[in-house]
């Protein structure tokens, strides 16, 4: 998978979990925790059930607490943008189990 982002996404550098001294076997909540601390941009995952593992989900939030984040689902392979990708902004529509941020913004 990682061969295929390199070659579409070209201007940036890509890096797989098993290509990282140390990471490889690192579980999923646990690896999210790891690249917010190591300063990765984008998380990309083949695992579409992880939006559906409330524990994934918070570690998922939890990368990014500004109005940037997207959640991206791939579809498949199509020439046309709107078949091809779904764009999620979480702080208009949040998935299951994702937390509300504006919740903990007001009970402060």
């Amino acid at each position: 998978m990682a061969d295929i982002i390199r070659i579409l996404v070209k201007q940036h550098a890509i890096d797989h979990v098993h290509d990282l001294p140390g990471w490889a076997g690192t579980k999923d909540i646990a690896l999210y925790d790891r690249a917010r601390t190591a300063g990765f941009d984008v998380m990309v995952t083949n695992d579409s059930k992880q939006m559906k593992r409330p524990m994934e989900v918070q570690a998922i939030a939890a990368l990014e607490e500004s109005s940037g984040q997207r959640l991206i689902s791939l579809n498949g392979i199509d020439p046309t943008r709107g078949v091809r990708i779904q764009v999620l902004d979480p702080a208009s529509l949040r998935p299951p189990h994702w937390p509300d941020i504006n919740a903990d913004l007001t009970a402060s």
